[in-house]
């Protein structure tokens, strides 16, 4: 009778458990998960875990047929466009900026205006540690920046607004 093959040992000494190459998917290989709707009309980007208080960079690429959209003014202070342009043929890159305000789960959404009534919805979505939950492991395409303090969070809505946070990171209605 053949064994099946091992798919995990244990190290005793240092209770440690390794995987085989082959057992990494690749929601596990620490790239940022993006998946475009059927109907070309959404994407959803999963980030992983960030941490409470932190100052996010996040850059991505989205689909071509993008390049020549708008985007209306994001009111939410913790997200801001910093940079969007041509990448290759296929794509366009993206950079946001992202103030992790709250702890639990997180969903940003932008929406695109392009073509003739148009539009293209990207989803943000990560989990948001709290202080003292752990350091996360960030993804590629995600990096630290800073710490972000509000002075008064109580200040701060469900969409991140206060009112000295209002119109400063987000521009009326641009053309990207």
């Amino acid at each position: 009778m053949m064994s099946q093959p091992q798919r995990e040992t244990r190290s005793a000494s240092t209770g440690h458990v390794h995987f085989y190459d082959s057992e990494v998917t690749p929601e596990h290989t620490g790239e940022i998960k993006m998946r475009l709707s059927p109907g070309l009309d959404q994407a959803d980007a999963h980030l992983g875990f960030i941490q409470v208080g932190k100052l996010y960079e996040i850059s991505l690429n989205i689909p071509r047929y993008l390049e020549d959209a708008t985007v209306p003014e994001l009111r939410a202070a913790k997200l801001r466009i910093k940079k969007f342009s041509p990448f290759d043929h296929s794509s366009c890159h993206l950079v946001l900026e992202l103030h992790s305000y709250k702890e639990g789960s997180m969903n940003e959404e932008i929406s695109f205006s392009y073509g003739i009534n148009k539009t293209f919805k990207l989803i943000l979505s990560a989990q948001v540690l709290g202080h003292g939950k752990g350091t996360p492991m960030l993804k590629q395409g995600i990096k630290c920046i800073g710490n972000e303090a509000f002075e008064n969070m109580s200040d701060v809505g469900e969409t991140g607004d206060s009112e000295t946070d209002v119109g400063k990171t987000a521009p009326k209605e641009t053309q990207i």
